[in-house]
């Protein structure tokens, strides 16, 4: 005798449709857990690459500027740490972004940059926060967006002072 599948199936869900519903459903929160994950370690890339290029901005200022960008390099450690906890508790495991090495070639074009980079990420975590179906993320996101947000004012300050 031979197997038919297409048989079997039809059977199963008759016999069993619960499971077939339970198992649609568990396929759809894996998928947005999949996609969640994937957003939340390009937030994690971005955030290592910012500290960096704070800190290395940072030690080419002094006074005032040296310490504003600094704080924004802590601030963005910060976040990258708050990132990598809501990663671990979504899949259980541990996030590391990749080694960078930012590209300083001139402090205004740089600070201009991240002018756009800190707007832009305002506006990506503003999104991900309306969007999102993770409750440890839907608080964690509206916070980093007001604080990329408070960056983008503290930068416009700095281009101004440095011009």
């Amino acid at each position: 005798m031979d197997f038919d599948r297409a048989k079997f199936d039809a059977v199963w869900r008759r016999v069993m449709p619960e499971t077939a519903e339970y198992s649609r459903e568990q396929k759809a929160v894996r998928q947005m857990e999949i996609d969640e994950a994937c957003r939340l370690r390009g937030f994690m890339d971005n955030e290592a690459q910012d500290a960096l290029t704070y800190g290395m901005l940072a030690a080419l200022c002094c006074g005032s500027t040296r310490q504003k960008l600094f704080r924004i390099a802590m601030d963005e450690q910060c976040h990258l740490k708050k990132l990598r906890a809501g990663y671990f508790i979504l899949t259980g495991e541990m996030y590391m972004p990749p080694k960078a090495c930012p590209l300083i070639c001139d402090l205004p074009e740089t600070l201009r940059r991240k002018y756009q980079d800190e707007k832009e990420g305002s506006a990506a975590y503003r999104n991900a926060a309306e969007t999102t179906s993770v409750n440890e993320l839907a608080d964690t996101y509206p916070a980093l967006a007001e604080d990329e947000a408070r960056h983008l004012k503290i930068i416009g300050c700095v281009i101004e002072n440095i011009l």
